[in-house]
């Protein structure tokens, strides 16, 4: 059975579609260039010949099948989807023309709704193996408050059951139904094959404020007294940010109050000074989820363009005892310290401090899930290589159980730098990059963890036409199943 007729029959069993809309399209698209009495029966269902190969007409009948294989997969996917959701949510129609057509071929539908404080959040669509999954969802405003008109902030709430790491991306929008179309990136899948899952979202946010990039007006020459007090980096609740020197002096807290502006009460200007050689800008960030912000140092007469236009800077935060009472219910307060390495700038008076700040929004909390059931994808597995315990290939992507023989100097290091691809047999090359990394259990004897690492390829792979599989300039052969 090909994977037009059996992805058919999967999405077709619980849906009623017109059947001579679906036979006109097909015609016009599908098997257009192939004459009726060469096509296959049945709707799309293959004939004896075509299906075994025994003759040379049935050989390049599926030749054209397979051809047309990507451009069919989104019609089908259309036809299944769009059947019941199309006249709902119309941005859908504007996706399917975007999206790759050879991931449309594994995409499956998902009918799950879940309205909650005026916000309804519709699972549409899925694509998952047992490692990675993207799931497609809308956000629509039922209300009429405009709320989803610009991008939502999902609070690390996203996500689904059974994943280690989550990531939204906003994909369109429609006004006329005020519905905002994304899709969740998973990884770290455990138990979702065939299963029913649940995709979840806590809190929303939405209507940020952005202050783009402005000139924040303060002079760098007059602005920075002459001798500012420092404290060490250890005396401070240091919480993050860039590698810390354990000499590193930061400013006294709170020294100074510098508006940003008269729009900008969540966040000012705390104090100013240069410490050995280098300029510090200390910043003091109300109690906010979110609220953030970059602070350029830029030759005057440039804009902010790109980063490797400013002076190279850290940033370092740390909490004062006000910041620790004005900190919980998942709300911070903080102070940034940034730091710039103008030790070898003659002076700055040739340059100007930029800013780009953004402030939370409304925060609606409702709670949402939709249950589905996940599906399965073709995989090929490769047990005990030098690389790994086993390998798993999909055509979404490689994962990499208990690696074993990787370097342990790099392996421990940064996995996430690892040079890897995907060889295939016309010597194409498709880049795979890291989507995750997984640690579970406590250490063995010669002090390795169990890990799993696993790629997403830049584009669908087509499994059956790998070569070979390079992980950190390791060669894993894949021989391909009979």
């Amino acid at each position: 059975m090909n994977k037009i007729k059996e992805h058919l029959d999967n999405t077709l069993k619980d849906m009623k579609v017109d059947e001579k809309l679906r036979d006109e399209i097909l015609k016009e698209t599908v098997y257009a260039g192939i004459r009726e009495g060469d096509r296959p029966k049945n709707d799309g269902e293959d004939n004896k010949e075509s299906s075994t190969g025994s003759s040379k007409k049935g050989k390049r009948i599926n030749r054209k099948l397979r051809s047309i294989g990507a451009a069919a997969a989104v019609i089908i996917f259309c036809l299944t989807t769009l059947t019941v959701l199309g006249g709902e949510i119309p941005a859908i129609q504007y996706w399917i023309n975007q999206v790759s057509p050879g991931l449309a071929e594994f995409l499956y539908p998902v009918t799950g709704s879940c309205e909650k404080e005026g916000i309804c959040v519709s699972v549409i669509a899925g694509v998952n193996d047992e490692h990675h999954a993207d799931i497609y969802f809308t956000i629509r405003d039922t209300e009429g408050k405009m709320r989803t008109v610009s991008k939502a902030d999902f609070m690390d709430s996203a996500g689904l059951d059974g994943g280690s790491v989550s990531n939204v991306e906003f994909i369109s929008y429609d006004e006329s139904t005020q519905t905002a179309l994304y899709v969740l990136h998973e990884s770290g899948g455990r138990d979702w094959i065939n299963k029913k899952n649940t995709f979840r979202i806590g809190s929303m946010m939405f209507r940020k404020r952005t202050f783009e990039w402005f000139e924040t007006g303060i002079s760098l020459a007059d602005d920075i007294p002459s001798g500012v007090e420092t404290v060490p980096l250890y005396a401070c609740n240091y919480t993050g940010g860039s590698v810390a020197d354990e000499d590193l002096e930061l400013l006294k807290a709170d020294a100074m109050d510098i508006s940003l502006g008269e729009d900008i009460d969540f966040v000012t200007i705390s104090n100013l000074g240069i410490v050995d050689g280098k300029l510090h800008i200390q910043t003091k960030w109300d109690r906010s989820f979110d609220n953030h912000g970059e602070f350029w140092l830029l030759e005057k007469g440039r804009t902010p363009e790109v980063y490797e236009d400013s002076v190279p800077y850290a940033n370092y935060y740390f909490n004062t005892e006000e910041d620790e009472k004005n900190t919980g219910g998942n709300r911070f307060a903080k102070h940034v310290e940034f730091v710039y390495d103008t030790e070898g700038l003659e002076s700055l008076d040739n340059y100007s401090l930029w800013a780009r700040v953004v402030e939370d929004g409304e925060i609606v909390k409702g709670n949402w899930e939709v249950d589905f059931v996940m599906r399965d994808m073709e995989k090929i597995t490769i047990s005990d290589t030098k690389l790994a315990k086993e390998i798993q290939i999909t055509p979404i992507g490689v994962c990499l159980t208990d690696p074993v023989t990787i370097s342990q100097e790099s392996f421990q290091g940064a996995p996430q730098e690892y040079e890897a691809y995907v060889k295939m047999k016309d010597g194409s090359i498709i880049p795979l990059n890291t989507r995750m990394t997984y640690d579970e259990g406590e250490a063995d004897e010669s002090g390795r963890k169990k890990w799993e690492i696993s790629f997403v390829a830049e584009r669908v792979l087509e499994i059956e036409e790998i070569e070979e599989v390079w992980i950190d300039q390791e060669k894993i052969v894949v021989k391909q199943q009979e």
